[in-house]
């Protein structure tokens, strides 16, 4: 064993030992410029372990490997530490702790690895984890001003979590991080934040990410991207970007609120289990999107939608109105190819208390849903009507729904004034409207067969 107390100083260019126990170096005024190969723990049975307080105001490097056997491995100074590339730190179970005080900065250019242990990174100024430094960890935490990691660089962490000043930037294309925490960016006054996150394996945010008006984007490349009904983001303004190679779940119960952010999310998938908060731009590239609930907004799902896509809406009570700009949507109730003429009394219903809108549309099906108008303001191009459809809108299929005008002297479905065509309407019940179907002179091939009025 290795035993200096606080009052004993060192100062020396290397630093290296061989111990069977654990070694403490906490001399307050230590200068020791490098650390070298120093192994504790190597008696049967014994975890080792290697603390270091250091304050060199210049550089110290770790150049060797430093190791323990199950102890903690903590190393202080108060001007930059780097671990460089030849360097190590290797607990084998044992926490680790890193710190660079002083406004300095933590360079990781070797081998930083806590095993089953927790890993915390400190630094009064910026962590920059570079080349093909390695981190592995069961917990990853970083406190800084900037957290920096290049492409070359991997992390292997169950969770990673941080607080910074400024902004977090993980770049390893190979990283590996299971779980992402709380994560706060932006907490100095005059600093947005912001935070970027690739990872080459599946990834669930299970915490709150937040910036100060910076921008969140989270790439996951290998599996799911998921968001838990405990995870969070916010962005006070800034925007809000992710994409999967397979998935996007947003579970109920996960809060996003970008205020007035865009948020766009790039996934073939998209599961939508609560509400995208933001008066911004939504926008997508999924081919399906599943709404799940109505916690979440029909809207925010046509809006993540593709040309083409289907979105797929589950039970419940959506008090939202629609708005629909895509070509060749296919939005599927909970009672999609379900006969309504009948009413399906006691039938689990997609309720939407609103009404649907749309643009100059080439292709659309509506099927499954009851809609319940709201609005005794809104205006069809032809008149008021629960389901308006835009100036030129054409190959629109509307079926098995039930249309409800709600006394509101609208019309169920409305087509416009500059003519729809190839419109077909069936197997629909129209109630409450002052007409079912208001179709206009100038329409062209509208279909209306085997409906109730």
């Amino acid at each position: 064993t290795v035993s200096q107390n606080a009052g004993s100083t060192i100062t020396a260019q290397l630093l290296e030992g061989s111990l069977t126990k654990a070694a403490q170096f906490l001399g307050t005024n230590n200068n020791i410029a490098e650390l070298g190969d120093f192994d504790t723990g190597l008696q049967s049975g014994q975890l080792g372990g290697f603390t270091l307080t250091n304050a060199r105001p210049g550089t110290f490097k770790i150049t060797g490997d430093v190791t323990a056997q199950g102890g903690s491995i903590d190393i202080t100074n108060t001007g930059r530490l780097d671990v460089a590339g030849a360097g190590s730190v290797i607990s084998n179970g044992g926490d680790i702790a890193l710190s660079a005080t002083d406004n300095a900065f933590l360079y990781i250019d070797g081998a930083v690895d806590s095993g089953a242990g927790d890993t915390t990174l400190n630094a009064g100024s910026t962590i920059v984890m570079r080349n093909s430094s390695t981190l592995n960890a069961n917990k990853l935490t970083t406190t800084a001003k900037t957290v920096s990691q290049n492409a070359g660089s991997t992390i292997t962490a169950q969770l990673l979590e941080g607080s910074l000043t400024k902004a977090a930037q993980f770049l390893g294309t190979n990283n590996n991080i299971a779980e992402l925490g709380d994560f706060e960016t932006g907490l100095q006054a005059y600093s947005d934040g912001g935070f970027t996150l690739v990872d080459n394996n599946g990834l669930a945010v299970t915490g709150v990410v937040s910036t100060d008006g910076g921008n969140i984007d989270i790439k996951t490349t290998g599996s799911d991207l998921n968001f838990t009904a405990t995870s969070g983001i916010s962005t006070n303004g800034g925007n809000f970007t992710v994409a999967s190679t397979s998935l996007v779940d947003v579970d109920n119960g996960a809060v996003i609120n970008l205020v007035d952010g865009d948020a766009h999310i790039d996934a073939p998938q998209v599961n939508l289990g609560d509400d995208i908060g933001t008066t911004g731009t939504i926008s997508g590239t999924a081919t399906t999107v599943n709404v799940e609930n109505s916690a979440a907004e029909i809207q925010d799902g046509v809006d993540v939608a593709v040309n083409a896509a289907t979105v797929n809406v589950g039970k419940g009570t959506y008090q939202e109105n629609i708005q629909i700009d895509k070509d060749g949507l296919t939005i599927l109730g909970a009672q999609s190819g379900v006969d309504a003429r009948n009413g399906r009394f006691g039938a689990d219903e997609a309720i939407i208390e609103g009404y649907i809108k749309t643009s100059t549309i080439d292709g659309l099906t509506i099927d499954g849903f009851k809609i319940i108008n709201q609005d005794e303001t809104v205006t069809g191009y032809g008149g008021k009507g629960t389901i308006n459809l835009g100036n030129g809108a054409s190959n629109v299929t509307i079926k098995n729904t039930i249309i409800d005008g709600n006394g509101k002297a609208g019309h169920g479905i409305v087509t416009s004034s500059a003519g729809a065509t190839d419109i077909r309407i069936e197997k629909n019940l129209f109630t409450d409207n002052l007409y079912g179907a208001y179709v206009n002179k100038n329409d062209d091939n509208v279909v209306i067969a085997s409906n109730r009025f």
